[in-house]
Formats: C-alpha cells, sequence, structure tokens
C-alpha cells in the first residue's frame, strides 16, 4: 500500500509511538599525519568534487575489503 503511494498512517499508533535507541553507527577518529599526505587528501578531495573526510572513508573501506577478500582465499 505505502508503495503504491497509499496513506498508511491510519495503521500507526501515533499516540504511543515505540522509539529504539541504537549505538551509533559511526564513530570519531582522530588522524594525525603528515602535511603532504592531508595535501594530497585535499587533492584528491578537489579531483573527486568530495569532502576530504569521504577520500579517506573510501580508501580505508577499499582496502579493508581487499583485505577481507585475501583473508577469506587463504582460509
Amino acid at each position: 500500500m505505502f508503495d503504491e503511494g497509499g496513506d498508511v498512517l491510519q495503521y500507526a499508533d501515533l499516540e504511543h509511538p515505540i522509539v529504539e535507541h541504537h549505538p551509533p553507527m559511526e564513530k570519531r577518529v582522530t588522524l594525525t599525519m603528515p602535511a603532504w599526505m592531508v595535501d594530497g587528501l585535499d587533492a584528491e578531495a578537489r579531483e573527486l568534487a568530495i569532502s576530504r573526510n569521504a577520500v579517506v572513508n573510501t580508501w580505508i573501506a577499499e582496502r579493508l575489503r581487499s583485505e577481507w577478500r585475501r583473508t577469506a582465499k587463504e582460509a
């Protein structure tokens, strides 16, 4: 019904909503690195039109996936 654009609010208990509290999905990490590395990250971020943080997250995620694939093959 919802996917077809129908009104589903009549099925919700708006008087007594249940709010679940989940732990944060993100954690803050502070990195210290040489200026030349920060400059390189900034250059990459400008070229891709994304933030420095997004560059770091993407590169680390790619490396982790690569390591997971490598260790899965060795197992």
